[in-house]
């Protein structure tokens, strides 16, 4: 097959290159090239448009669309696949679970598969999501900031909390969420998850309803995906059913919590704190008032980008597509 890659600021041009061989010694062409802007913080603009769903077709495209002629296959990161390119190619590859950059529309028009992977950042997330566990609940951050201020701090809003023996709710039990369950469950936490979606049975969690999850967990984290059905999942009555002794960890995306209610919760100390890496707004607008609070920890949408993460998505997105390739040819 003759495939064109399309790396960008996240996965380089030159990241994809190092991996090509994988696919010239089966005897694919292989063309690579680099879409977007070079700084992440301006792609991070595209990519939260595009998960809107306005997946752009503009003068950006216009390169990829010389070279994608006489190609089969178009692999990309982040970069948009509307129907002017999905038309030119047999098959579209992405390198994320995530497809919020491919008009699937226009893909089940014009029968073109699209393969992408699962769990590129699992490790990087999870990680991330027990880190915040600390920072939030043993006053980590909070005795950092004190510090670097001149202060000897050591009373905070709330007492600590140590993490072993404690239940952990899961909301979601996906590939992250099952990496995060594993991991605490070494470490001597109960652990439970509420996914209607998942059919499995874990060594390392309890499936249990969302309401027992809420009413019962000493941590309630999020690792579902964004959609309809889970846009505002996290509101009102739901942070009324959590313990006043619980904290609250997002690592997925804001939209899934209402924000409004999550800062009702912790101003009324519903639950004692909170640890967030996604925002409605990003970067954080400074009158933010959570910003002003003494039991949140706040990061900047960094839990799933670790260099790990990026160079392992081309050889699973390889993988999978080797895996596949006599369906292709």
């Amino acid at each position: 097959m003759k495939i064109l890659i399309v790396g960008d600021a996240f996965i380089t041009k030159e990241q994809f290159q190092e991996k090509c061989w994988r696919l010239e010694e089966l005897g694919h062409e292989v063309e690579v090239m680099e879409w977007g802007p070079s700084e992440r913080s301006d792609l991070e603009n595209i990519i939260r448009n595009m998960e809107k769903g306005n997946i752009s077709d503009d003068s950006s495209l216009d390169e990829i669309k010389k070279h994608i002629i006489g190609k089969d296959a178009l692999f990309v990161d982040f970069c948009p696949v509307p129907a002017s390119l999905i038309r030119q190619v047999k098959l579209i590859g992405v390198t994320r679970s995530g497809l919020s950059n491919i008009d699937l529309a226009a893909a089940r028009e014009s029968q073109v598969e699209v393969i992408h992977i699962s769990g590129r950042n699992a490790i990087a997330v999870a990680e991330f999501t027990i880190g915040l566990m600390f920072a939030v609940s043993r006053n980590i951050a909070y005795a950092h900031h004190a510090m670097m201020n001149g202060h000897w701090q050591k009373n905070y809003a709330y007492e600590p909390a140590e993490l072993e023996g404690k239940r952990v709710g899961l909301l979601g039990f996906g590939e992250i969420g099952r990496t995060v369950a594993k991991k605490l469950f070494s470490m001597g936490c109960e652990v439970v998850f509420y996914d209607p979606y998942y059919s499995g049975i874990s060594k390392y969690a309890s499936s249990v309803t969302m309401e027992d999850l809420l009413r019962t967990s000493d941590f309630i984290s999020i690792h579902v995906k964004l959609a309809d059905a889970t846009k505002n999942m996290i509101s009102n009555r739901e942070f009324r059913m959590m313990r006043s002794s619980s904290f609250f960890i997002n690592t997925a995306r804001a939209e899934i919590v209402n924000s409004e209610a999550l800062v009702e919760a912790l101003q009324n100390n519903l639950i004692a704190g909170a640890a967030l890496d996604v925002f409605l707004e990003e970067p954080l607008n400074e009158n933010d008032p959570l910003l002003q609070m003494n039991n949140v920890v706040l990061t900047s949408h960094i839990a799933g980008s670790t260099p790990e993460a990026l160079v392992k998505s081309v050889d699973l997105l390889f993988d999978e597509f080797i895996s596949k390739s006599e369906k292709f040819t």
